[in-house]
């Protein structure tokens, strides 16, 4: 008979191997293999990329941001503005005098309210543009 170098290790029925680890745990334990660690089956375990948040008893993902008084998850790349608990993207510009949201490549002109792209050129009420010659005149 030739036995192997690692012979085989016998465990009750009630206990379970997780072979990664090498380990046995007994079966109302559940094992998490990245951190190689043994929670009791009676808890509940969040990987590392989560937050808990126990007023709530919610998990969020660290990724997300919680303002607790909503108790709203809103991805990191938004800005909340609490006035209006409204979430814009952050590459947006709020002016909240209106509490409207223009694109950041956009230039609000606050006494009209009016949005024009950073591209075009805006002239003011008093001024007429003669579009052949390109020229701008007072009125």
């Amino acid at each position: 008979i030739v036995l192997p170098d690692n012979p085989a290790t016998v465990y009750p029925d009630s206990f379970t191997v997780y072979p990664d680890s090498g380990t046995v745990y007994p079966d109302s334990d559940t094992v998490y293999p990245d951190s190689d660690t043994v929670y009791p089956a009676g808890d509940t375990v969040y990987p590392d990329s989560f937050t808990v948040y126990p007023d709530s008893g919610t998990v969020y993902p660290d990724s997300d941001t919680v303002y607790p008084d909503s108790d709203t998850v809103y991805p990191d790349r938004a800005t909340v503005y609490p006035d209006s608990g409204t979430v814009y993207p952050d590459r947006a510009t709020v002016y909240p005098d209106s509490d409207t949201v223009y694109p950041d490549s956009d230039t609000v002109y606050p006494d009209s309210g009016t949005v024009y792209p950073d591209r075009a050129t805006v002239y003011p009420d008093s001024f007429t543009v003669y579009p052949d010659s390109g020229t701008v005149y007072p009125d």
